[in-house]
């Protein structure tokens, strides 16, 4: 429960949006989940900003989505925009903070790891980093009591996956990750 922490961040990183929770204001942070990199490493611009520049740049920048079907394709570009994005867009504190990061259920531990990875590994000391499964996360977002003893579905499209999922009783009773979302519906 991210409101009763003093400084926290909840986390939703998606194929085509990223979102950050910030409970000390009480806001959400929605920006695209893109990147732009000149000369093969140095980060050029992010966010609305990079994505504005999708198919448009010239060869020597690239741009990029750096989630790809619910899990981290490039990890250090990706590292550096959330933590950019935190303490610039945000002006987060961030030393002794609270991140819970929302994952896909049906991904491997060390694809889950690497979310965590994020944060963990990088020159920040955080308080805790901890990992929260996206259906649960999405169920309580729109204020859904996920403990009653009564079946709750949940389902997630994004970018290139749908995710659904029945709660109850305050856990996952089934879930089932497609990949298939709305890029490939706007293609069709």
């Amino acid at each position: 429960d991210l409101s009763k922490m003093g400084n926290a961040y909840g986390i939703d990183f998606g194929t085509s949006n990223l979102k950050i929770y910030d409970n000390s204001s009480d806001t959400i942070l929605n920006i695209s989940n893109t990147i732009a990199v000149v000369d093969g490493d140095q980060m050029y611009s992010y966010g609305d900003d990079a994505y504005s520049m999708y198919e448009k740049a010239p060869d020597n920048i690239e741009v990029s989505f750096p989630v790809s079907c619910g899990v981290i394709a490039d990890f250090d570009n990706m590292q550096t925009m959330v933590l950019k994005i935190l303490e610039k867009d945000l002006g987060a504190r961030l030393k002794n903070s609270d991140i819970t990061v929302a994952v896909p259920t049906d991904i491997t531990e060390v694809e889950k790891k690497a979310f965590q990875d994020l944060f963990l590994k990088s020159k920040v000391k955080f308080k805790n980093v901890k990992l929260c499964e996206k259906p649960i996360a999405d169920a309580l977002g729109i204020g859904l009591d996920v403990t009653e003893p009564t079946g709750v579905m949940i389902v997630d499209i994004g970018g290139d996956t749908t995710e659904i999922s029945v709660i109850s009783l305050g856990g996952l009773v089934q879930t089932q990750l497609l990949e298939f979302g709305g890029n490939l519906l706007d293609e069709s």
